[in-house]
């Protein structure tokens, strides 16, 4: 929990652009503990620890912080800021915090809940897949309605085409549009300029929100809660 909460810390004092040396001991001791911690589950359970999924997690783990922290780390100095490889294993780190699941399992209610979410992380993943390829579709015919042939069927005043640039001006940008749709993220000043301008585009966007927002949305909360 302490190195949970330093990490934090530290991160604040990174933003703030406050010297954060003090830190690089605390992750030493913090490592030191780990250590100690890993050879006395050896020393008491032997070979047999390695079976534990939590031990070969902690393994990894105390793996990359010593080859970060005590061997790469001191052979760089200090160009070891500049070491990309090594910043990545130092990012590593926090994955430490998936540490804290320990504590959960001492209490019921949290566990729970935790179990609950893993248990759904197959069907977000699937979610996220139908999702993409929903945005996609749309994103796709939305560059061709109003990108593309917008002006053709009906000129637009420059503020109009500042919309349009903005929140259609490539496929990608589309798609992120679109995103708010999923969220209903302040679309109204996306869809009714449009939809006023170019009434027929009214079929486009609340098929969109009808789609994604409600019926898609629904369904997985529905999907989630008969699989709980």
């Amino acid at each position: 929990v302490m190195n949970s909460i330093c990490f934090g810390v530290e991160q604040s004092f990174r933003l703030n652009e406050q010297p954060v040396e003090i830190f690089a001991t605390f992750e030493n001791i913090f490592l030191a503990f780990y250590v100690l911690e890993l050879g006395a589950r050896f020393l008491v359970l032997g070979l047999k620890a390695l079976k534990d999924g939590w031990i070969q997690f902690d393994i990894v783990l105390v793996s990359v912080s010593i080859s970060t922290e005590w061997v790469l780390g001191p052979m760089l100095g200090e160009g070891a800021a500049e070491f990309d490889l090594l910043v990545v294993l130092r990012m590593a780190r926090l994955s430490r915090l998936a540490r804290m699941l320990r504590l959960l399992v001492r209490f019921r209610e949290l566990w729970m809940l935790v179990r609950g979410f893993m248990v759904s992380a197959n069907m977000m993943f699937y979610t996220m897949l139908l999702l993409l390829l929903i945005l996609y579709v749309y994103a796709a015919l939305g560059v061709e309605l109003i990108t593309l042939r917008l002006e053709k069927w009906a000129p637009m005043d420059p503020p109009l085409q500042d919309i349009v640039d903005e929140h259609f001006g490539t496929l990608w940008l589309t798609m992120l549009s679109l995103v708010q749709f999923v969220c209903m993220d302040s679309i109204g000043a996306i869809y009714r300029p449009l939809m006023v301008h170019f009434w027929p585009l009214t079929f486009y966007f609340m098929s969109i929100i009808l789609i994604v927002a409600i019926v898609l949305m629904n369904i997985i909360t529905a999907v989630l809660v008969n699989g709980a």
